[in-house]
């Protein structure tokens, strides 16, 4: 009866979830590029840093970038906003110099879905320091009107702040590829779980599973791969190889330059 109880819910949140584009939901990439400089902080010019976007309500929407695995906590009103979700994010270790940062959003969520069209905030924090570090943040509005190399003044570390937003009429968007490519099958599943796609050329590849939180729970694969079609399993373990409980997980499959998120469900 657990079980089904779960499925049937789970059924009802993949049935009804907004898959689908409102009109008040127009797709498209923005892009946005930041340069920074030194606060002359105690370890400058090393610093770790972190970049996401908030709606006009001030609601986490998503993580792009996320520098430094250590000291986190100075990136404090990152770690409360996003709660550490670093689902479609660029990450990597401390920065050792600075210069010029730059990410695409494709208007989604982390659960993929493209957002209502309105007013967004990029925010940035860094820190050299065992110190919070200073915010900043540049809104715009999402809508079908293009916005072309938007600048905002500098403030302190963040200099040569560049945005820019392509609304897209097709629906089709950077960073995203043709989901039929993609197969996950069963979905559900009790033990163990099969992702296939296809590479069109030798490029890289990396599979991760995480949580409704928007955490890595575990790395299925990380590498190259040849043109063809590729089949990874999955145990519904973590990376410590405990069994998960049941629920929702998404999967994200990133080939080269392009990112799909899926969703899973484990009875």
């Amino acid at each position: 009866m657990k079980k089904r109880a779960l499925l049937l819910s789970a059924v009802s949140f993949l049935l009804f979830f907004p898959f689908y584009i409102f009109s008040q939901s127009t797709p498209g990439t923005l892009s946005f590029s930041v340069t920074t400089v030194t606060l002359n902080g105690t370890y400058k010019p090393k610093h770790i840093m972190a970049v996401w976007i908030e709606n006009e309500s001030g609601q986490f929407i998503k993580t792009k970038i996320k520098y430094g695995y250590s000291y986190l906590q100075y990136l404090n009103v990152w770690k409360t906003k996003s709660n550490s979700n670093v689902v479609d994010a660029i990450t990597g270790a401390t920065k050792t110099s600075h210069g010029t940062r730059t990410f695409i959003w494709n208007g989604t969520d982390v659960s993929g879905n493209v957002v209502s069209d309105g007013t967004y905030k990029v925010w940035l924090q860094m820190t050299e320091s065992n110190a919070n570090g200073p915010t900043y943040s540049c809104s715009f509005i999402k809508s079908t009107t293009p916005i072309t190399n938007q600048t905002y003044s500098n403030s302190g570390a963040y200099t040569n702040l560049t945005l820019s937003w392509t609304p897209s009429t097709t629906g089709a968007s950077e960073n995203t590829f043709n989901e039929s490519k993609v197969l996950i099958s069963p979905n559900p599943f009790s033990t163990e779980v099969r992702i296939e796609y296809q590479t069109e050329k030798t490029d890289f590849v990396e599979l991760a599973v995480f949580d409704l939180q928007g955490k890595k729970i575990k790395e299925l694969f990380s590498g190259t791969q040849n043109q063809g079609e590729h089949t990874i399993s999955w145990n519904g373990k973590n990376n410590v190889n405990q069994n998960l409980t049941a629920g929702i997980y998404f999967c994200r499959i990133i080939i080269g330059d392009n990112i799909l998120i899926k969703r899973i469900l484990k009875l």
